[in-house]
């Protein structure tokens, strides 16, 4: 059975790394792991004094090709055999003046427009992503270089999106005249072609729309294929051209690399890996040697962790499940609080406004009967005397209220007021072990080799940001207690212990 390999880059353009006026520009830590890599990750890896423009960014320490994106690119476009062809589709964000790109500018800002530097792929990176550009080439689209490029083994095919979803572009006719192939139309002949067709796109190609119209008509191709993804974001155009080409092709090799993807944030990243795995079945794989293997590479780079600056998505797998059980222990715990006070609190509650009740109404009847006993008495002279019911029910009222009223609702008052106090207590304690648990097992930290890794630095970091973070929530507890106090939910060593505190802080 025939082999076929493709590579896939998503967005390796200036704006996305060097541009720091861009919205969408990845943060140095994202920048240098792709760039950099680990050697020089103390050092001050990335420069910001300006080079031709103020927002531009620059390597300070090495060069390009040296890190592990670089370094890829080199061992996968060389030492291949004759029949492991590379084909490399560079989807490249691009985006011209018109209601389209208004759209993407609204939410992410301008980046990417057409014949601007940022749009150009990585400075220092054209020699593989783009080799047919000569050096000091304006931005632009021609037939020479960026569209189709051939040479040796290697095919390398740009292609020009305008939104998040490649398969489905924004861009119209005029474009097209340009010489802009559909990414759908690429892939139907990259993936489902025969290698006749695959021949035929060499020697034209301009005619992959009607190669691919024919290829829709014919049955699946049986060419085994190994297909990887690379670039950014992770989170956001690369996971949704994962679905894509799950949804339109039975590719059973698709992979893509932990080590040569990022996203805004190490939590993003790892989550959009994770999605990739666990539902679309995509393999993730570390490193760089591994990967040159899967697409039919010989080459291999010897000092690879000394490069590789990120750690395999591998030892972060336990992140994810640490990350969910402490959101599920959250709401378990507030739950079983809640089922413990709720039902205590109600009774409590309908105890005392049923005493209130008992007291209103007989109230009103020791009133009416005073009332009547007195009118008797009245009309009926030495009958009755009337200093005996005035007194007596005086008196049993006063003692009814005292002895069997005035004790009981305060002490039903107080357990309610407990009851309240309690459950703060509980979710309080609840969201604090939330926290604990859930900076104790960040991407970061969460690591067997913390000491070897070097990371021991950044877990006392975190333990430092936890304790400020209970000594905020412990500050924001009192305010609540003293505000229940001045309510007279509190009891009196609860008032004057707030109180105190209260002094205490005015003091400091």
């Amino acid at each position: 059975m025939a082999t076929r390999y493709i590579l896939i880059t998503q967005c390796l353009q200036n704006d996305f790394f060097f541009n720091t006026q861009c919205k969408l520009c990845l943060p140095l830590e994202a920048v240098s792991k792709l760039l950099i890599g680990e050697k020089d990750k103390k050092g001050d890896l990335i420069s910001e004094e300006p080079s031709q423009d103020v927002h531009r960014l620059e390597l300070s320490k090495r060069e390009f090709d040296e890190g592990p994106l670089g370094l890829f690119l080199k061992c996968v476009t060389s030492e291949r055999k004759e029949s492991a062809i590379l084909h490399m589709v560079n989807i490249r964000d691009w985006h011209i003046p018109g209601d389209s790109y208004d759209v993407e500018r609204a939410k992410y800002g301008a980046h990417c427009e057409e014949g601007s530097w940022g749009a150009e792929y990585i400075n220092g990176l054209n020699k593989y992503l783009d080799p047919g550009k000569k050096d000091g080439e304006e931005s632009g689209i021609n037939q020479e270089h960026s569209i189709f490029y051939k040479k040796d083994n290697i095919r390398i095919y740009h292609v020009y999106s305008d939104c998040i979803f490649d398969f489905k572009p924004r861009y119209g006719q005029e474009q097209k005249d340009q010489g802009y192939i559909d990414f759908e139309d690429l892939m139907d002949v990259l993936v489902l072609g025969t290698d006749e067709q695959i021949n035929e796109l060499d020697k034209s190609y301009e005619k992959v729309p009607e190669i691919a119209e024919g290829i829709a008509k014919k049955p699946k191709n049986e060419t085994k294929v190994y297909m990887a993804v690379i670039g950014v974001y992770t989170d956001i155009k690369i996971q949704t051209l994962l679905m894509g080409l799950v949804s339109r092709y039975n590719i059973g090799n698709l992979a893509i690399s932990d080590t040569l993807t990022a996203s805004r944030s190490i939590e993003r990243h790892l989550g959009a890996l994770d999605f990739a795995n666990k539902l679309l079945n995509v393999e993730v794989i570390s490193g760089i040697n591994d990967l040159v293997g899967f697409l039919g590479g010989e080459a291999r780079i010897q000092n690879e962790p000394e490069i590789v600056a990120a750690e395999g998505f591998s030892n972060y797998a336990q992140y994810f499940q640490d990350k969910q059980n402490v959101l599920a222990h959250n709401d378990a715990k507030l739950n079983e609080y809640l089922v413990l006070t709720q039902k205590r609190s109600k009774d409590t509650y309908q105890t005392i406004n049923r005493a209130n009740q008992f007291l209103l109404y007989g109230g009103v009847a020791f009133l009416v009967l005073t009332i009547i006993a007195a009118a008797w008495t009245l009309f009926r002279p030495g009958y009755v005397d009337w200093k005996l019911p005035v007194v007596t029910g005086g008196l049993s009222l006063a003692q009814l209220v005292t002895v069997f009223f005035g004790q009981p609702t305060a002490r039903l008052q107080k357990n309610l007021t407990n009851f309240a106090n309690f459950r703060m207590i509980l979710e309080g304690h609840s969201f604090k072990m939330s926290l604990m648990r859930f900076h104790l097992t960040t991407a970061e930290t969460l690591r067997s080799n913390l000491a070897e890794s070097g990371a021991a630095k950044a877990a006392e970091t975190q333990i430092r940001l936890l304790k400020e973070y209970i000594t905020a929530i412990d500050q924001t507890e009192k305010s609540t207690y003293e505000a229940l106090s001045q309510l007279g939910l509190g009891d009196e060593e609860t008032v004057k212990t707030v109180k105190a505190e209260k002094d205490r802080r005015a003091k400091k």
